[in-house]
């Protein structure tokens, strides 16, 4: 019995973390998703809003970082790369997530 109840904190911890991670995730998606609905000429500028997000629990998470870049062997006027760093604090120890992805400039 003592076995199953040192199991509880450590489980809730854990669903606490990836609750934790999906909002990072979620943060860096929707810069991502915003920026490749723009035009393709503004990709280079950060988004408008780069400041903190609050989670529903109270848990600040930073848009540290936003990189627009050229993708190795393609054409830079047709293909960038964008990348979006979201970092919080949880138990004194810094998490981070980076996600990326590819836009390419569709001529009409």
């Amino acid at each position: 019995m003592m076995f199953l109840f040192g199991l509880y904190p450590s489980s809730l911890m854990a669903v606490r973390r990836a609750e934790h991670r999906l909002m990072a995730v979620h943060i860096a998606q929707s810069i991502l998703e915003e920026k490749r609905f723009s035009p393709f000429s503004t990709l280079s500028a950060p988004p408008d809003d780069m400041s903190d997000v609050s989670g529903d629990d109270g848990m600040i998470y930073s848009k540290t970082d936003y990189q627009c870049f050229d993708v190795p062997d393609s054409n830079p006027d047709y293909l960038k790369g964008i990348r979006v760093t979201v970092v919080w604090k949880e138990r004194d120890r810094q998490y981070s997530i980076t996600q990326e992805t590819y836009v390419y400039r569709i001529q009409h």
